[in-house]
């Protein structure tokens, strides 16, 4: 609101080229051709109208968003002036005991954000302490950073995200079609074939960082490297006499900013005697440019330990990998220095589809018949056991390595659980999602056997951690091979088959049956980048890099009726079976987590309904159809997060309740008047011109009830908080919307020419009426304008701190601010739109 002018940019840039070639294999034969059959007739082939068609694409999409102002500039984005600080000795009792930063001056005058400079013009009484500052490094007062306790981000605020993705998509298609009559010689036993083959190889790159708190990490690991004083080693002595005692270093080997930060200051100094004494000495890195903070100065592990970037198909830098990349460098890869790389393979996931279909009529029934085969395949590796980041002993290896006996009901390979850490004692075992006492008694949930405790040991196949932490320095192609497995590829079979057939001369009968599988379309890419940070509460992944395509059962019959020689009326009914859709789910009982959230292949629904239709071909000028559809749609999910919050203590909710795009009913009405040319033409005329000649005007209006929502219990800012009542138990108003066309053909050539030149003009009206249609709205009032929260309860104690603040004659500052949050534009369709535009066709 306040701070608009810096929103980010966001480009993507999209290339596409495709080569396709099609080969028609003989003549083409018509064979609904009235031909007399007979002595003489031309003796058909098996095989007509046969062709193929070949199609080789490539797509590469790049796409970044940024603050448009620092770009890749990444130091940029939280900086806010050069910052002079040196570290003194302190005494106690004339004893040194350690140093103390103090900030020398300020200066902001080249800042590249400038607004966050000018905080610091009204200067703390504190001018040494930097955290005093109103604005520093990757910080700004909480008082000057958003408005009105965070209704609005406050001037000058900076966009904290750098992203971009390079995607590339390469397809092969081959697809074949031909006529085969089994006779050789009769069009009555035609059967049209179709068939093919696609193939696609997806190649998945992104980068993402959030640079802000850059100049953070890098005071945290400036010197992080310095724990305390070296008590045996004098540095030197003060101006009154005092011993000043050197600094005590521990380095870790895969630190890298403490080093590089001294590079840059001290730059030349090769003197491994000199380089330790500067290890030893504090750096102040605030008091470096902007441009001078890079990322290349850090290790990948600092940054990802601290959440500042995520990555694949780059390295940690933003630089793009090769397609060689696998899964396992991200373990093994190393620089030229013996570091680890930390690179992340791009996600290529591989589809494939074999489909074949056959057209063919039998005793007057139109059949369509045929099937389709999709291929599925990650091609990544992915969590052998969502229970655990590391391999768990099976029931059989567990007993066979402590000499006990295993229950007759419990699998070699149901994982073991013991009383503590490397105990030999069971207390359960598990398979899958299923849980069993140590006795091997199926349990009801693992809440029998532990109760609320998420507190477990699991018999590790390493049972030492050093030997099995992921990230230690053991960690390799074993381990790999004890956490991870390749996915497993998902094949699925679609059979579909269609006829229709007459009743009678003036009624016709349909119906079809089919299976449509789709690829998971969200919340499966889980990179090892992530895997890295699982045993990190608060880090891990959520992705489910093992989830299945959902499947989606069709059946449909229909009725078809001549009414008049121009229109016909058309009933359906319709019944969809979803299965395997995504949804969220809560895991408990993880070693080191505790819980967390995933996704599965969890929910299931239906969708009923019928559907009915008139239509009106044209007579002279008029042509009309209407349409109206009857629908029931339920499921235990209406998107993958839709049972978020629901799942807390791992006990997933299966209910049914109506899905949110559930449109109980909806009503379609298209009318399209229009007036042709020369003799047809019967318009209005002026002095012998027609007037409305190639004219026409299209008005749609469409009418549909409200879809679902969940209302909320109690009123909160912008929203409502619990549910009251059922799961998406109330409906959005009725919505009505007309859109209105009106075109022009206008030939720029004689209509007999042999190449004829024409354009067509047009006026496009969406939302004729400018309805304010709600499709949203504040669920703890019900509202779409008025989240109902200044005056509740806890609104009203916010009026009174503002009165006591800032007084009552400034009051409506806030209330107007408040309310202009509200105007949420998401709410509402559209308002009207008007486009013009013209059609150029030759």
């Amino acid at each position: 609101l306040l701070n608009w002018v810096n929103n980010p940019t966001s480009d993507a840039n999209t290339l596409r080229g495709n080569l396709r070639i099609r080969h028609r294999l003989g003549k083409i034969v018509d064979l609904n051709a009235n031909k007399e059959e007979g002595v003489g007739a031309p003796k058909l082939s098996s095989i007509q109208n046969a062709s193929y068609t070949i199609q080789l694409g490539y797509q590469n999409r790049k796409s970044n968003s940024e603050d448009y102002r620092h770009k890749d500039r990444l130091g940029e984005y939280g900086y806010v002036g050069k910052f002079e600080r040196e570290w003194i000795p302190i005494f106690r009792d004339n004893i040194h005991v350690g140093y103390f930063p103090v900030v020398r001056s300020f200066d902001g005058t080249n800042s590249p954000n400038p607004i966050f400079a000018k905080y610091n013009k009204v200067l703390p009484d504190d001018r040494t302490n930097i955290e005093a500052y109103r604005a520093f490094n990757s910080n700004v007062s909480s008082i000057y950073n958003t408005a009105w306790s965070g209704l609005a981000t406050s001037v000058g605020s900076v966009y904290n995200r750098y992203t971009k993705t390079d995607d590339d998509l390469l397809t092969a298609q081959i697809t074949s079609g031909f006529d085969f009559l089994p006779s050789g010689s009769s069009k009555n036993g035609r059967h049209n074939i179709q068939l093919g083959l696609i193939i696609e190889q997806s190649m998945n790159r992104s980068y993402t960082a959030v640079p802000y708190n850059l100049w953070t990490i890098g005071r945290l690991y400036a010197n992080q490297h310095i724990i305390g004083l070296d008590t045996n080693s004098i540095c030197g002595y003060d101006s009154l006499g005092r011993v000043i005692f050197c600094n005590l270093v521990t380095i870790d080997k895969d630190a890298k900013f403490y080093k590089s930060l001294r590079e840059l200051l001290y730059p030349g100094i090769k003197d491994e005697s000199k380089v330790d004494s500067l290890n030893k000495v504090y750096v102040n890195v605030d008091g470096l440019n902007a441009d001078q903070l890079k990322l290349s100065m850090f290790s990948p592990k600092e940054l990802t330990d601290q959440g500042l970037i995520g990555y694949n198909g780059y390295d940690y830098l933003g630089n793009k990998l090769s397609n060689g990349t696998k899964f396992e460098d991200f373990f093994t890869g190393k620089d030229a220095n013996g570091k680890r790389k930390f690179d992340v393979a791009p996600f290529s996931p591989i589809y494939a589809a074999l489909f074949l279909g056959d057209k063919f009529i039998y005793k007057d029934i139109i059949f369509r018949v045929g099937g389709r085969v999709d291929y599925y395949d990650a091609n990544t590796k992915v969590l052998k056991d969502p229970y655990s980041l590391y391999g768990i002993l099976g029931a059989k290896a567990f007993h066979d390595k402590n000499g006990s006996n295993k229950p007759s009901t419990i699998g070699d390979d149901f994982k073991t659980y013991v009383k503590t850490e490397n105990s030999k004692d069971v207390i359960a075992y598990r398979n899958g999602d299923q849980w069993y006492y140590a006795n091997g008694t199926p349990a009801n949930s693992s809440l029998a056997i532990f109760g609320e405790s998420n507190l477990v040991y699991p018999s590790y196949i390493r049972p030492v951690d050093s030997l099995r932490s992921i990230s230690g320095k053991y960690f390799g192609t074993d381990n790999i091979n004890e956490s991870f497995e390749d996915y497993k590829p998902q094949i699925n079979w679609m059979p579909r088959i269609a006829f229709s057939f007459p009743i009678s001369e003036d009624a016709n009968f349909f119906a079809h049956y089919d299976i449509l599988v789709q690829r998971p379309t969200s919340n499966q890419y889980v990179s090892p980048l992530s895997y890295y940070y699982f045993d990190v509460i608060g880090k891990t992944p959520s992705a489910n890099g093992s989830l299945r395509p959902s499947r989606k059962v069709d059946y449909e019959v229909g009725f078809q009726q001549k009414i008049t020689d121009n229109s016909a009326l058309s009933m359906s009914a319709y019944y969809n079976e979803l299965r395997d859709m995504i949804q969220i789910t809560t895991l408990s009982k993880i070693a080191t987590v505790g819980t967390y959230n995933s996704y599965g292949n969890l929910d299931f629904g239906t969708v009923k309904g019928f559907n009915f239709s008139y239509d009106l071909r044209r007579v002279n000028n008029f042509e009309f159809n209407a349409s109206y559809t009857l629908q029931f749609a339920d499921g235990t999910g209406s998107d993958p997060n839709s049972q978020s919050g629901l799942t807390g203590k791992g006990i997933n909710i299966r209910n049914i309740f109506p899905f949110t795009y559930d449109e109980r009913h909806r009503f379609a009405f298209t009318t399209d008047y229009r007036y042709g040319s020369g003799k047809q033409y019967n318009g209005p005329r002026i002095s012998g011109r027609n007037l409305f000649e190639n004219t026409g005007l299209n008005v749609q209006i469409i009418t549909a009830s409200g879809r679902p929502y969940s209302q909320g219990l109690t009123v909160v800012r912008f929203d409502g908080a619990g549910y009251k009542g059922s799961l998406n138990g109330a409906r959005y108003p009725w919505n009505f919307n007309v859109d209105l066309k009106a075109d022009r053909e206008i030939l720029l050539t004689k209509a007999e020419s042999k190449h004829p030149l024409s354009i067509n003009v047009y006026l496009r009206v969406q939302n004729l009426l400018d309805t304010k249609n709600i499709i949203g709205l504040y669920r703890g009032s019900g509202d779409a304008k008025d989240d109902g929260y200044l005056t509740s309860s806890r609104g009203l104690n916010d009026i009174h701190s503002v009165i006591q603040s800032y007084g009552k004659d400034n009051l409506h500052y806030f209330t107007d601010a408040y309310n202009w949050q509200l105007l949420n534009p998401d709410h509402f369709t559209l308002p009207r739109r008007i486009f013009v535009g013209a059609v150029f066709q030759f």
